[in-house]
């Protein structure tokens, strides 16, 4: 059989230091090759969860968009259930007002970095989805006179709104990591690189 060989995941990025994180994604989720003629047999888990989305989105569908008024119910409204259990369970842990802290003052020095704002732009485009195929598909079920000025309006205060509540989940678990390593995020005077209070 024919075995491929994993590349450090230096082979697919830029600027690539080999964190935890990278080498979780290229070698133990996608068990990445070193090059695209070695691509090797399909990742079996993978194709079953992408077919399982796939027939998962079909029979919500089956019935016409009536029938996906129902799973959004659940899939709109679980996430912040998750995400308010995640803020109460992070603001009681000890450290993690550092973190709260860490995420209130911002180095505006940063404003001048254009990398931020490529950073920024990205997460916005992504989380809004503005001009994919599936919100427009969405949008011509709306009535003729709909007002999708206002539509437009409540959706990015919520999505950005959402974002903001988000980070005091993540940055007061943040502070608590930090906290229990040692680790000062914040001193008052210099903010020390996120990198170290992961």
């Amino acid at each position: 059989t024919h075995t491929r060989t994993h590349a450090p995941c230096s082979t697919y990025c830029r600027n690539c230091t080999d964190s935890a994180e990278q080498n979780y994604w290229f070698q133990e989720v996608q068990h990445a090759s070193r090059s695209i003629e070695d691509a090797g047999s399909p990742e079996w888990d993978l194709v079953l969860c992408l077919l399982a989305s796939w027939v998962i989105l079909g029979l919500c569908m089956i019935k016409g968009i009536m029938s996906a008024e129902y799973a959004v119910y659940f899939t709109a409204t679980f996430p912040y259930v998750v995400l308010v259990i995640l803020f109460f369970r992070g603001i009681t842990l000890e450290g993690a007002g550092q973190g709260v802290e860490f995420y209130l003052k911002p180095d505006l020095a940063k404003l001048g970095d254009s990398q931020v704002w490529r950073d920024a732009a990205g997460q916005i485009l992504y989380s809004l989805s503005p001009g994919f195929g599936t919100l427009i598909a969405y949008a011509s079920y709306n009535e003729s006179h709909n007002d999708t000025l206002k539509d437009a309006l409540i959706v990015s205060l919520i999505n950005c709104g959402t974002s903001v509540f988000a980070g005091f989940a993540i940055f007061s678990i943040l502070g608590h990591m930090a906290h229990t390593k040692g680790i000062v995020c914040f001193d008052g005077s210099e903010y020390h690189p996120l990198s170290t209070c992961d």
